[in-house]
């Protein structure tokens, strides 16, 4: 059977036997494990119990095996293992795909061997690098390839050989440390600084050549550290008698500029994601501002339907006084003043509906001021954003669609129109006020008359 690394407790069960074969087919004590692929296939990984330890092994894509003894078989453990595995194998091909080939080095240097990297091997050729350092850094993995003259052709004077080495670490900012230590542990070592351009990240170029100096007796080599991103390249070159440093640089360069080619396009991708986003939320701030102007216009409209319905409950309510003050007051007079009152109750009608929109228009204009502080932090941030990636970015910008700065003028816009619209709803509210006030007075007045005068009219029968 065929299980995937996960809690099932088939395996829990499976890792109480004695032995645990990664390979072939099962038995009733044995499960195969498939773990993952690697560039040309499949592979699987064996292992075994012996005396309360977990031995587990699987071949590596140079051949070798690689061996992890495991104190703990709980399930956990066991998990645990296999998934530190997954990320190291699949970090493996990942520095194989950045190992260049035989068409990148100079004419007559061609690929010799190569293979996975311990970190036992790593540490020794470095004083101030230590095993733990590199645990500490969180080693992921590493691999190297020696490229030499294997014809024995290429004149002294010319670089002889190349030997690649690439490290994944944990993060970035171990990277560095990592590069750091290591640039340094060769500084020690008679490598003298050589000025360059910046690869990758983070670089340092160290020889112990210099073309302005004669260095006779020491051996013409060269190295040059890169962090990419989390990755540590070393480039080592030795010549007989001649400067490889240049070699090395340009192999460096064509090692790091595919990466930070698509690093690039991305960057590039999201400064230009950022300044249209800017972009937008100043073209909003702009149309948001002409809306408010609109909505303010919009409620002074409302207002001066409500005023004209109050002009005609004034008209109605005059009718009223008209009707109730003819005598003598008898029932069909009575009746006069109570239609003139429903006349007025109509006008009351049209009024409420007026006010009724003007409510609705207010509070959508005040729905959009209670946005106003949200939409103001929001553009500012939106425009640091820009702002610091721009300035972070090691890549020239792009053309873009706003810049920092873009949004001042619409926020000023935006702030003045918003401004305005308060103060107008402000001076509209003691009107507003002032109208109810008076609607109230009108119906109430309509009222008493038409109570006086059924009083004065005995119109029961």
């Amino acid at each position: 059977m065929i299980i995937e690394p996960t809690f099932d407790p088939e395996i829990a069960d499976v890792l109480t036997s004695q032995t645990l074969v990664v390979e072939g087919t099962a038995t009733d004590v044995s499960v195969t494990l498939v773990i993952g692929d690697w560039v040309n296939g499949q592979f699987t990984m064996t292992g075994n119990k012996e005396d309360g330890e977990l031995i587990l092994t699987y071949p590596t894509t140079s051949g070798e095996i690689e061996t992890a003894v495991f104190q703990s078989t709980t399930q956990y453990a066991f998990n645990e293992t296999v998934s530190e595995w997954r990320a190291a194998l699949v970090a493996e091909n990942e520095l194989w795909a950045l190992m260049p080939g035989d068409g990148s080095m100079p004419p007559g240097i061609t690929y010799a061997s190569g293979g996975q990297l311990s970190k036992d091997t790593v540490a020794p050729p470095y004083p101030e690098v230590t095993v733990e350092n590199l645990s500490e850094w969180g080693w992921t993995a590493a691999i190297t390839g020696w490229f030499t003259d294997v014809g024995g052709n290429v004149p002294a004077t010319h670089t002889h050989s190349i030997t690649v080495q690439l490290i994944r670490f944990g993060s970035q900012e171990a990277a560095s440390d990592a590069l750091d230590t290591f640039s340094q542990s060769a500084v020690n070592d008679a490598h003298r600084e050589q000025e360059t351009a910046l690869i990758g990240d983070q670089s340092r170029v160290l020889a112990t050549i210099d073309p302005l100096d004669d260095l006779a007796g020491i051996r013409n080599e060269s190295k040059v550290y890169v962090r990419m991103y989390s990755t540590i390249v070393l480039v080592r070159g030795e010549s007989t008698e001649g400067n490889p440093t240049p070699v090395v640089v340009e192999l460096a360069k064509r090692m790091a500029d595919p990466v930070y080619t698509e690093k690039q396009a991305q960057n590039t991708q999201s400064v230009i994601d950022l300044s249209a986003q800017l972009d937008d939320q100043i073209a909003d701030m702009y149309d948001t501002a002409g809306w408010f102007n609109g909505q303010v216009e919009d409620t002074r409209l409302d207002l001066d339907n409500v005023q004209a319905e109050i002009d005609n409950m004034e008209t109605e309510l005059e009718n009223v006084r008209i009707e109730a003050a003819v005598q003598p007051m008898d029932c069909w007079q009575v009746g006069t003043v109570e239609f003139a009152y429903g006349t007025l109750e109509f006008a009351k009608g049209t009024f409420d509906f007026q006010r009724e929109l003007l409510d609705t228009t207010v509070a959508t204009l005040e729905a959009g001021l209670d946005a106003v502080e949200q939409t103001v932090n929001a553009t500012e941030a939106s425009a640091k954003t820009l702002d610091e990636s721009i300035e972070a970015s090691t890549y020239p910008p792009p053309p873009l669609y706003a810049l920092p700065g873009d949004e001042l003028p619409a926020i000023a816009t935006y702030e003045q129109a918003t401004d305005t619209a308060r103060l107008d709803l402000e001076s509209q509210q003691t009107d507003y006020n002032d109208l109810m006030t008076r609607a109230d007075e009108i119906m109430s007045e309509s009222e008493t008359i038409v109570e006086d005068a059924q009083a004065l009219a005995d119109c029961s029968d």
